[in-house]
């Protein structure tokens, strides 16, 4: 994933400017700068049982610079929740007053009177969730959506959390916009004393136990509305609370081996086979591609690149924007973390890939990649081998023989984990109708 931000949300990093001259200029990077190798040969034996070594002659690109750092990390104690808003019921707990909570399929879009009523180029909504208490008290928050986005409308995210003692709240923070918005739609916050927004999931050095998101519904046709279809919220508490994690971890049984002992069969695409000018740089949305194609919705890579390109960020692996693209071609899907290898092999069971951002500090530290290290890369996690390798589909590598890899577990075991261990979970595909 490419973690550049810009200069309003990390004064610390490059400027965007310097970031476009990067991603044209002469290395060919990967999201969030993957060091490549030259025109390797393909290892002579990347079979689900043994990975390869890694190319002879890789190009390295220059990492010293490391301002794509994904800051999520794991601790010894570590716990992790995903909570899904996709009812009805869930909807309507929250403010409608300006929108209509429909049940099949359970959608929140702008109210037809509203459409009509209102004057100027955008008839806008806002939609504000229920209050969400969490079940223990977390420092990150790693937000995803599915929207239904009809042409002539868009929609704009904000989030804000605090805590119950003192009836605390951050200000609402800004995540994202799609579509047809007004520029000005919201104030663009993105860090304050209590947190900060790093693209796409907000960090913090302090614990809060609630959440409320905002959606604004827009459109510029009367006769058509977008309409919010599920918002997922993967919380996480990694203040290393080692009686935190006592009272919340629990055993993930993954159920007999043979049930994930398997490669799942996602079609291979190489990132390297579209414009050179993005190839380095489009992983997220190759990775997407494969399992959507795996899902029955197959679509260009390059065609995927063009919807998920983060105009404001200047990037391809916007987290939330990599899994609403999919959404637009009926593959629902949300963002979750992976706290341990029991909670892979149960989705692997479940027939269901995992594309897992990981990030390679060490040289050579993904033994097999068609590159040395990253600080940033996204791959298809496909299933495990009988010797427990992790059987993955890569990206980076030119042909399905190099890039239908095993890679060593506890070589993804420091790249994905130890990173935060975000997944993009893309599901069985759902029927897309545009809100009316």
């Amino acid at each position: 994933m490419g973690r550049s931000a810009s200069e309003a949300t990390d004064s610390g990093r490059r400027p965007s400017w310097y970031r476009l001259a990067l991603l044209v200029g002469a290395l060919t990077l990967g999201v969030g700068m993957t060091a490549w190798a030259q025109d390797p040969d393909p290892p002579d034996a990347v079979a689900d049982t043994q990975p390869a070594s890694a190319p002879e002659d890789d190009f390295e690109a220059e990492l010293a610079n490391d301002w794509s750092d994904i800051k999520l990390r794991r601790t010894p104690h570590d716990v992790h929740e995903l909570l899904i808003d996709e009812t009805a019921e869930d909807f309507r707990r929250g403010e409608t007053a300006e929108v209509t909570v429909t049940s099949a399929p359970a959608a929140v879009s702008i109210r037809k009177a509203l459409r009509e009523r209102q004057g100027g180029k955008y008839r806008v909504a806002t939609y504000t969730s229920r209050v969400i208490h969490t079940v223990f008290p977390f420092n990150d928050l790693v937000p995803s959506w599915n929207v239904n986005v009809p042409e002539g409308t868009g929609f704009v995210v904000q989030i804000r959390v605090g805590r119950r003692a003192g009836d605390f709240w951050t200000d609402f923070y800004y995540l994202g916009r799609w579509g047809k918005t007004p520029e000005k739609a919201v104030k663009k916050v993105v860090r304050d004393e209590n947190g900060a927004i790093d693209i796409d999931y907000l960090r913090a050095e302090q614990a809060f136990d609630r959440i409320q998101y905002r959606v604004l519904l827009v459109t510029t046709d009367p006769g058509h509305t977008p309409a919010l279809r599920r918002f997922a919220l993967a919380y996480s508490n990694t203040l290393d609370d080692a009686a935190l994690a006592r009272e919340h971890r629990s055993k993930v049984r993954p159920g007999a081996a043979a049930r994930w002992t398997t490669r799942l069969p996602v079609p291979f695409r190489s990132q390297r086979h579209e414009d050179p000018k993005i190839a380095g740089s489009i992983c997220s949305p190759t990775s997407v591609s494969m399992v959507m194609e795996y899902r029955g919705a197959s679509q260009p890579t390059a065609h995927m690149a063009e919807i998920i390109w983060d105009e404001e960020y200047k990037i391809f692996g916007n987290w939330p924007r990599a899994v609403q693209g999919a959404y637009l071609f009926g593959v629902p899907g949300y963002l979750r973390r992976f706290g341990n290898w029991d909670e892979v092999r149960q989705q692997i069971a479940a027939g269901q890939p995992v594309i897992a951002s990981i990030r390679v500090k060490e040289l050579d530290g993904l033994r097999g990649a068609p590159y040395r290290r990253s600080n940033g890369h996204l791959l298809v996690i496909v299933g495990f081998d009988a010797d427990g390798h992790v059987l993955v589909n890569d990206p980076a590598a030119r042909t399905p023989e190099q890039g239908m890899a095993a890679y060593y577990l506890e070589d993804m075991d420091k790249a994905w984990l130890d990173h935060g261990g975000v997944g993009y979970i893309l599901t069985e595909p759902e029927v897309v109708a545009a809100g009316q």
